[in-house]
Parts: C-alpha cells; sequence; structure tokens
C-alpha cells in the first residue's frame, strides 16, 4: 500500500523515463535524478543504492514517498505492484544479453524498460538464463 499523503510532483525538467532532473550543485553541475538529490540533502547515502517511489510515480519528490533499498528490491517492486510491461521469452532475453544494440534500441524492440534491459545485460535479471550455474548446466 502506498502512502496516504499526496504526491509532490517536480515541476522542472523531467527526463525521459518521467524522473526529475536537476543539475547537481556540488558534482560539477552533472544531472541528477531529483528524487535522489531529496535523499541525499536528507543526510542519506546514497552511493551503490536505488532510491525506490512508495508511491511508484516517477516525478514524486516527496521524502515521506521515497525509501533507500537495492535493485532487487526495486525489481521486486516493480512485479509485486504490476508495473512491468511484459514477460520475455528466454529467447528475447537472450537476444538482449548477447546484442550491443543501445539499450534504448532494445527496449522499444522487445517492450520492456531501459532499466529492464540493463539489468538483463548486466546478469542482475534473468541470470538462470544468462548466467546459469554449474549445477543447472549438468541437468
Amino acid at each position: 500500500m502506498g502512502p496516504q499523503t499526496p504526491c509532490r510532483e517536480w515541476q522542472g525538467v523531467r527526463h525521459s523515463d518521467g524522473y526529475g532532473i536537476k543539475q547537481h550543485p556540488s558534482k560539477n553541475k552533472k544531472q541528477v535524478h531529483i528524487h535522489r538529490w531529496v535523499m541525499e540533502q536528507a543526510g542519506h547515502d546514497i552511493e551503490g543504492k536505488v532510491v525506490r517511489h512508495k508511491c511508484d510515480n516517477p516525478p514524486c519528490f516527496r521524502y515521506d514517498h521515497l525509501e533507500i533499498g537495492s535493485q532487487e528490491q526495486n525489481v521486486q517492486d516493480m512485479f509485486h505492484r504490476g508495473r512491468h510491461r511484459r514477460k520475455l521469452t528466454d529467447e528475447q532475453v537472450l537476444e538482449i544479453f548477447a546484442s550491443a544494440d543501445a539499450r534504448k534500441v532494445l527496449s522499444s524492440k522487445y517492450g520492456v524498460s531501459r532499466v529492464m534491459v540493463g539489468l538483463i545485460q548486466n546478469g542482475k535479471s534473468y541470470s538462470w538464463l544468462t548466467n546459469p550455474s554449474p549445477e543447472r548446466l549438468e541437468k
């Protein structure tokens, strides 16, 4: 169940994935997602972590709608909350894993997010196909 308070949506520039972005004042004006910046400003160590939206609303940057977690938790959220677009076939997963095409191209081709393409290419999603254990190969 999501937060009981209304979202606070970023009214500035948004990334193509819907997340608010701004220039980070202390990192050579590099762009940063606003929800990550909010958690950083609140004193959280976000390095190597994911800032998850409890509200499932990408432009939201309300502090109490955000929580720190892992990419695995974020993917679990996606499935439990019905935000995944579609199930890929084993063949499609292996094509994505082996492809040198850009994530944007692959996400359009297979109807999944760029994040999902990256997770597959990095062996973090569908790992039973892309990085099978030796025990599994023996079966």
